[in-house]
């Protein structure tokens, strides 16, 4: 079930974004996700950073 959901809220953003991606070289002060409406005038565009977090041990 969540495949399906995933890949439709996929789908609905590829309608409305274009998407630029630099997860291959991310850590080196780029952007991971870029979103650019198609319709500039519309929407607004996102820019995403995914970050990850180590806990220590206490």
């Amino acid at each position: 079930m969540f495949g399906k959901m995933k890949y439709k809220i996929t789908e609905v953003i590829a309608q409305i974004y274009e998407q630029n991606s630099y997860l291959l070289d991310s850590g080196f002060g780029r952007y991971d996700v870029m979103l650019t409406p198609k319709d500039r005038e519309k929407d607004c565009s996102y820019i995403i950073e995914f970050k990850v977090h180590k806990p220590t041990k206490e």
